[in-house]
C-alpha cells in the first residue's frame, strides 16, 4: 500500500509548483477580497484535478495491465486510490484551513466559530463529492468520465441554486432557525453519513474495477 501511495505522489511531483503557485495566487485574492470562499474553491480544485491527473496518467501508461501483475489484487489498487485522493484533500484542507486562520486574524471580518463551520461544510461537501466522481471515473474513464462530473456538479449546483431562491415562508424560515441552533448535531451527523457514503463509494468502485479487463 505505501509503494501504490507513493507511486501516486511521485506522478504529482511534476504539479506540486504549479498548485504551490496556485494556492499563492488564490492566498492573496482572499486577503484582497476579504473573503476565504476563493481558498475553499482549492479544496475541490485540488482533490478533483489531483485524482483525475492519476487516472490520465494510469491510462496513458496502461498502469493498470502493469499493476495487476505485480503480487496486488483489485482491492490493494481501489484503496489506494481512494487514499490519495483522501491525502490529497486533507493536504490542501490544512493548507486552506492556516491560511483562512491567518487572513481571520488579519482581518477579523468573520467570526472563528462561522469560518470554522463554513470550513466543516465545504470539506463533508468535498467528500460527497470524491465518493461520487471516482466510481464515476472507473466506470467511464477519463475522457468520458470528465463530462459525466461536469454534468453532476452543474446539476448540483443549479439544486442549490433553485433551493436559495426558492420563496421562503414562515415555514421555511422556521427550518432555517432550527438549522442555525443545531448546526453542530447537523455536521456530526453530515460527517457519519459522509463517511458511510464513501465505503459504499470505495466498495461500488471495487466492483466496477473487478468486472474491467485490461
Amino acid at each position: 500500500m505505501k509503494g501504490l501511495l507513493r507511486k501516486e505522489f511521485y506522478t504529482m511531483q511534476s504539479q506540486l509548483r504549479s498548485w504551490i503557485l496556485v494556492v499563492g495566487v488564490m492566498s492573496l485574492y482572499s486577503v484582497f477580497m476579504k473573503s476565504n470562499s476563493f481558498l475553499y474553491m482549492l479544496i475541490f480544485m485540488i482533490s478533483w484535478m489531483s485524482a483525475l491527473s492519476a487516472f490520465s496518467n494510469d491510462q496513458y501508461n496502461h498502469w493498470d495491465g502493469y499493476a495487476l501483475a505485480l503480487p496486488l489484487n483489485r482491492r490493494d489498487v481501489v484503496k489506494g486510490r481512494y487514499l490519495f485522493a483522501l491525502s490529497c484533500m486533507a493536504f490542501s484542507s490544512s493548507a486552506c484551513l492556516l491560511i483562512s486562520l491567518f487572513i481571520n486574524l488579519g482581518i477579523r471580518e468573520m467570526e472563528l466559530q462561522e469560518m470554522l463551520y463554513g470550513f466543516c461544510f465545504v470539506v463533508i461537501a468535498d467528500l460527497l463529492y470524491l465518493a461520487i466522481y471516482l466510481p464515476i471515473l472507473y466506470q467511464f474513464g477519463v475522457e468520458k468520465g470528465r463530462y459525466v462530473i461536469m454534468a453532476t456538479f452543474i446539476g448540483i449546483f443549479l439544486l442549490v441554486y433553485l433551493a436559495i431562491k426558492f420563496p421562503q415562508g414562515d415555514a421555511i424560515q422556521s427550518v432555517e432557525g432550527w438549522i442555525e441552533g443545531h448546526i453542530v448535531l447537523l455536521e456530526a451527523a453530515a460527517t457519519v453519513l459522509t463517511a458511510g457514503f464513501l465505503y459504499l463509494s470505495y466498495r461500488l468502485s471495487v466492483c466496477i474495477y473487478e468486472k474491467k479487463e485490461f
